[in-house]
């Protein structure tokens, strides 16, 4: 027997999973299994989980340097299996929150399981049962699934590809996840990419021992730098390498996404102190790309 939906998507988790969305206002059939990782590779292994590893690590080396702010502590030590056990805590409530969500959307029925096409529009589930041998959908001896929409979507993700360079393969490579601290921004085109383009450019770089924010912080390492189109004055590109660089890009991003001229974001009026006020004073030193 097929069941039809409007809509089917392909959701690769930690391991396949499929969504489908209902067009009917009937309520969606919640199937909850304990052997699924909801969230993909962010929430488990990529982003959410190393940034909180990250986190631990900042707080290590800021009690290491706790002197240089006129504060006296003692040595300094770190209890791994705790600082994974918090990791593994906080990736733990994300994925559920993310499960939680899909599982109560309305006009949804979530399949936990691997997706095979059959067709164009039909896709074959083999489901996964959960840690009592049971079933999660209403048929107890059904094994799978047959699914049936006009459009279907694949969002499963991809594998970083490695260059053929030589020696590449001599050494150990990190292919998923970046792992920066001071942390790193970056939007658009690089200056390599501009350059390759050949159209005219201005270009202006400042370090971040020139931002207050960072200053206080006592974290100048890095730098900002942005690429402006000389004749529409629109962003090409910019990065910040340094405190709270992952953030503040979105000030450029914003402004990117509504295509308005940099001059717009020259002329705003930023919180002070922040790492976004230096913004401003970084449009302000353009030069042409040479």
């Amino acid at each position: 027997m097929t069941s039809n939906f409007d809509a089917i998507i392909i959701i690769g988790a930690a391991r396949p999973a499929l969504l489908s969305p209902r067009a009917s206002p009937k309520p969606a059939r919640p199937s909850p299994s304990s052997s699924k990782l909801f969230g993909g590779t962010c929430v488990n292994t990529g982003c959410i989980p190393t940034k909180t590893l990250i986190a631990s690590a900042h707080a290590a080396h800021l009690a290491r340097r706790a002197q240089d702010f006129g504060v006296h502590a003692g040595p300094v030590t770190v209890d791994m299996k705790a600082v994974k056990a918090r990791k593994d805590a906080i990736s733990g409530q994300s994925r559920t929150s993310v499960e939680n969500s899909l599982d109560n959307l309305d006009r949804c029925t979530v399949f936990r399981g691997q997706a095979r096409f059959e067709s164009p529009t039909t896709v074959r589930v083999g489901l996964h049962r959960d840690a009592h041998g049971n079933d999660p959908h209403s048929d107890p001896h059904a094994d799978q699934v047959l699914l049936s929409a006009p459009k279907i979507f694949v969002n499963v993700g991809g594998r970083a590809t490695i260059p053929d360079l030589p020696g590449v393969h001599d050494v150990p490579i990190l292919t998923n996840s970046t792992i920066l601290d001071p942390p790193l921004g970056r939007v658009g085109l690089t200056e390599t990419e501009v350059r390759a383009a050949g159209r005219p450019a201005l270009i202006a770089t400042h370090p971040m021992s020139k931002v207050g924010r960072a200053v206080e912080k006592g974290e100048t390492q890095g730098f900002m730098k942005v690429l402006v189109d000389a004749e529409t004055k629109r962003i090409l590109g910019a990065a910040i390498l340094g405190a709270s660089g992952d953030e503040a890009i979105h000030t450029f991003l914003d402004i990117m996404y509504s295509k308005a001229p940099y001059t717009t974001l020259q002329r705003a009026m930023h919180i002070h102190p922040t790492v976004s006020e230096l913004i401003p004073t970084l449009l302000g030193d353009l030069k042409p790309l040479t």
